[in-house]
């Protein structure tokens, strides 16, 4: 199943790692620019590196809790906002597996993510990680939007 980006109007971006990573802000840079029409949310359960330089490319940030420690509360606050797609990016070895499967809960029909390990259908649009390559670039290129060295150039397939 391909996404038709241009219809999607709720986005919720789901950062999961401990510390800020420069690409991540490209990643909701380009993600902004390529569909002004979407608001983009951003979930992370950390909240010491947030700073200003993301608040221009989102409409609404989510500091959430620890989910282990209160998954009704979390997953309820999620569904209230009716998001129609999550893009979960994540650091290093940490896995997008439980924000894939707390979205899941959430009712958000479209869950992007990568991984190393089987997840089932947790994820609606699964792709595998190369942790040689960087993640969060290499996920939005996978999905359609197209991005180049220089920048990025948005594409939306046919």
């Amino acid at each position: 199943m391909w996404i038709n980006w241009q219809e999607i109007r709720k986005l919720l971006v789901v950062w999961v790692g401990d510390k800020s990573e420069e690409n991540l802000v490209k990643s909701l840079q380009i993600l902004k620019i390529s569909l002004p029409k979407t608001r983009i949310s951003l979930l992370t359960f950390f909240q010491t590196w947030l700073d200003r330089e993301w608040e221009e490319f989102l409409d609404i940030k989510i500091l959430g809790q620890d989910p282990t420690q209160d998954l009704k509360n979390v997953t309820f606050c999620l569904s209230q906002y009716q998001f129609e797609l999550a893009i979960i990016f994540t650091q290093g070895n940490f896995s997008g597996y439980p924000s894939a499967y707390l979205c899941y809960l959430a009712g958000i029909p479209l869950r992007l993510g990568q991984g190393q390990e089987f997840g089932g259908g947790v994820f609606s649009h699964y792709f595998p990680k190369n942790e040689a390559e960087n993640s969060s670039l290499t996920l939005l290129h996978q999905v359609g939007l197209m991005v180049q060295n220089n920048g990025f150039s948005p594409f939306f397939p046919d």
